[in-house]
Order: C-alpha cells, then structure tokens, then sequence
C-alpha cells in the first residue's frame, strides 16, 4: 500500500514498446533547449501503470503513467463482510 518507488531498477528488462526518434531533432543546435510534447496511442483505452523512460545525450528522463485503478470500500456487519471493488 505504498507509492510506487520512480527509482525502480529497469537493467535487465525488456520494453513492450520502443521508439527511437531521430527525425524530430534535425537541424536543431545540440545547445538549443526546445519544448518538445509526446502522445502515446499506445496506452489508448488501457488501465494499469506504465513506467516511460526518455534517453539521449547522456541524459535519462522517466515518467510513470498510472491509468485507472480499484478501490476497496470494506465494512463488517453481523452477518459477515461486505466489500465493494468500485472501478
């Protein structure tokens, strides 16, 4: 039940998805800061949590994405427990 640690280790495992974007940075200065927004269709309609993680010139940026989630609503009555899952 605590916050999801944004420090994890990732050495060893695998992306599902991976993107390499060249393009996008051509002809602009490597001095230069731009501002620069990225979609990800990829988590359209999906529920979970998504660790996204940003690499180039050394650097190393990560977002982690967390899409819908459960809670629990649990109450005891003399007749037993009740629990209620809302999504």
């Amino acid at each position: 039940m605590e916050p999801f640690d944004t420090s994890i280790n990732l050495h060893g495992m695998v992306p599902a998805i991976y993107k390499t974007e060249t393009e996008m940075f051509k002809g602009i200065p490597k001095n230069k800061i731009i501002k620069k927004s990225f979609t990800f269709e990829e988590l359209k309609g999906k529920v979970g949590l998504f660790i996204i993680e940003l690499q180039g010139n050394g650097k190393v940026s990560r977002a982690i994405i967390k899409k819908g989630s459960l809670n629990l609503i649990h109450k005891s009555t003399s007749a037993g427990h009740v629990a209620f899952i809302i999504d």
